[in-house]
């Protein structure tokens, strides 16, 4: 048995101050959602 970690960047709605909420590396606010799944992409 095995599972999958994968995680993304799901885009918000903040202004210049949430400074914590801005990724340099997409150059865009937003909060990073992880999920891990069986062999069969089912949610664990």
């Amino acid at each position: 048995m095995f599972v999958i970690l994968d995680g993304t960047l799901v885009r918000v709605d903040r202004n210049a101050i949430d400074r914590h909420f801005y990724s340099g590396k997409h150059k865009c606010h937003g909060m990073n959602l992880q999920a891990i799944a069986d062999a069969r992409g089912n949610l664990l």
